[in-house]
């Protein structure tokens, strides 16, 4: 459930999960919390939800990430290239904020992804990320999300 309201934030925070560290640390070279962060700052502050000058901002919108996982969709290299499908879990909820009357809203997101066979990939998951920062900025500003193109959906 998104909040009835739009909510300035000061600053993002990203918590993992201990359960969540424990499957990432097999993608270890693929996920990286601040790409995560980065991907989440630029969209929040794209849409002005994001303001750490801001008297009308307040609060941390922080972030707890509690599952990630990625699975190949082919068993070819096709083009010196994997495809993958990814899906990454968790939690928003503002902090701090005085006027904060939202619980938090669950987010899952979910992006087919291509990654260099070579492993030569600087952002690897960057299309899980944008997406996941896209879906945190729709319930921060409290409108509906709009639904992914069924093609980049990954079908497990």
């Amino acid at each position: 459930m998104a909040p009835a309201a739009p909510h300035i934030v000061k600053s993002v925070s990203i918590v993992v999960t201990p359960e969540a560290a424990a499957k990432i640390t097999g993608d270890a070279s693929r996920f990286t919390a601040d790409a995560l962060l980065d991907a989440i700052k630029t969209e929040l502050k794209t849409r002005k939800l994001l303001d750490e000058q801001s008297p009308q901002a307040s609060g941390t919108a922080e972030i707890v990430v509690d599952d990630l996982a990625t699975r190949p969709t082919s068993n070819v290299i096709l083009f010196g290239y994997k495809m993958l499908a990814g899906t990454l879990e968790g939690d928003i909820r503002v902090t701090g904020a005085p006027d904060n009357d939202s619980t938090g809203a669950r987010i899952v997101a979910q992006s087919k992804l291509t990654l260099a066979a070579s492993g030569d990939d600087k952002n690897p998951l960057g299309p899980l990320y944008r997406r996941f920062a896209v879906l945190a900025a729709d319930r921060l500003a409290g409108v509906e999300s709009q639904a992914q193109d069924p093609s980049s959906i990954p079908r497990f």
